[in-house]
């Protein structure tokens, strides 16, 4: 039996669209598309012709939780090691080798832009805090030539030399340049993809103590070698 009553719903939309364009264009489209998730963006992607390497480079928000980091932290005057209380984001760069990806190669902390965020903004264009480390294997490079005395913390080390073979993301290299600039370090790596790489990515740069010299590592320490006899 059909039914004598009858209910109409009606749904009335504002003609006008409220549109947060501060947020729509605080990150651009190409940042959305390689959102891997809420806590890491794929920045940049190379492989080499002469290693057939592929590198990956990714920007991933950590959280620290109360009295969970243990953090070096390398000044003029020594080694500062501290416990992070409390929670803050912190977003690191990460340097991955294809088929390591459980391990990171190099790790860097990015600073944000005031006010801005991981969520709200394109961290590929944030600075580089070279001075906070966030490898244990790289502190542990960083202090052992102080610990051996080849290094002081001193004395300004003036015509002190340091050979790094293999430069990845730079993260050693350029700690001790930022801490120790009169020492004269040497880098030499084998593939220049990893060179543009560590340049665009991770804020490695040449000058006057820091040199970065493409070659074979074992061909460069056997010239040095015989150039010295």
């Amino acid at each position: 039996m059909p039914s004598l009553f009858r209910r109409d719903f009606y749904l009335f939309l504002s003609d006008n669209s409220i549109i947060d364009y501060q947020y729509a264009g605080a990150v651009d489209q190409s940042v959305v598309e390689n959102r891997v998730d809420f806590r890491e963006t794929v920045v940049a992607k190379m492989c080499s012709n002469i290693t057939s390497v592929c590198y990956g480079v990714y920007d991933r928000k950590v959280t620290q939780e109360k009295y969970s980091a243990s953090v070096w932290v390398f000044t003029a005057s020594g080694f500062l090691h501290s416990i992070c209380s409390g929670q803050k984001e912190i977003v690191e760069r990460h340097l991955l080798v294809e088929g390591f990806s459980d391990e990171s190669d190099s790790v860097i902390r990015l600073i944000s832009p005031e006010g801005e965020s991981f969520d709200t903004s394109d961290t590929r264009i944030w600075s580089i805090d070279h001075y906070d480390i966030r490898s244990e294997n790289v502190a542990g490079m960083l202090v052992a030539p102080f610990l051996l005395s080849s290094l002081s913390l001193d004395l300004q080390n003036i015509g002190r030399t340091v050979l790094e073979i293999g430069l990845g993301g730079g993260s050693f290299s350029m700690a001790l340049h930022k801490i120790q600039p009169n020492v004269n370090i040497t880098v030499v790596e084998i593939d220049p993809v990893v060179l543009s790489i560590a340049q665009e990515w991770f804020g490695v740069t040449n000058s006057r103590n820091h040199h970065i010299i493409i070659d074979d590592g074992l061909n460069f320490i056997k010239d040095s070698v015989t150039k010295s006899m």
